[in-house]
């Protein structure tokens, strides 16, 4: 007795298998994969590697995974740096064209001569009246929450937050200056106080004592908070 065929099935099998081999054919397409890093640009606009992660350089005003070398060789319309060890748009001005200069690895105008901030403020800079050019900034105020003014009036990131305090040791703490470019001189927390987890708090002033007084005192100091 020959099998029983259902009606209608031997044209669904087909239509399976012909869809199988259509990509996206039958609404049966491959899902999309997020997960090919090839396809993901994590880079973002910079002017100098100042402004990108920890770990990338600028080139070509995009923050980009630095290519290592030991010669320019290997530095296709680069140089190498081999102070640094990788590749990069310059290393002194020679290295850049069209009277540009190399500032942070990476070429850039010449400054703008200027007499005040109006004919700096177009290009988002300020005028520095005593060497007549449009700067980054002149003073923290220019920069950023998160970042002061350098000598070379460029914004860079603070070391510290303004007020931020410090143990120096288990008697004194420091202070973040008002520019955050570091803490200031160390300060006694006053009789009968010493300086725990960065903060100046009564303690046993018995001879044992901690020296280090850092966030992390406290592991070897016999340093007793009074808890009343």
């Amino acid at each position: 007795m020959p099998p029983t065929r259902l009606r209608g099935a031997s044209v669904h099998v087909g239509t399976v298998l012909l869809c199988a081999r259509l990509i996206g054919g039958c609404g049966l397409a491959e899902p999309p994969t997020t997960d090919d890093a090839s396809d993901v640009d994590a880079s973002h606009p910079c002017t100098s590697a100042s402004d990108c992660l920890a770990g990338q350089v600028c080139h070509a005003s995009a923050c980009v995974a630095p290519t290592t070398c030991v010669s320019s060789r290997t530095c296709p319309g680069q140089v190498c740096d081999t102070t640094r060890g990788y590749c990069v748009d310059c290393v002194t001005d020679v290295d850049c064209a069209d009277g540009m200069l190399c500032r942070s690895t990476s070429c850039v105008p010449p400054p703008t001569a200027c007499d005040s901030d109006r004919d700096c403020s177009g290009m988002g800079l300020v005028c520095n009246t005593t060497m007549q050019l449009c700067v980054e900034c002149v003073r923290t105020s220019d920069c950023a929450s998160d970042q002061r003014c350098s000598t070379a009036s460029t914004c860079i990131p603070r070391l510290c937050a303004v007020g931020e305090t410090r143990c120096a040791n288990a008697r004194t703490i420091r202070t973040c200056l008002a520019d955050g470019s570091d803490y200031g001189q160390p300060v006694p927390c006053g009789s009968g106080m010493g300086c725990v987890a960065d903060t100046c708090v009564p303690v046993d002033a018995g001879p044992d004592v901690g020296v280090d007084g850092g966030s992390d005192a406290g592991t070897d100091a016999a340093v007793d908070v009074d808890a009343r």
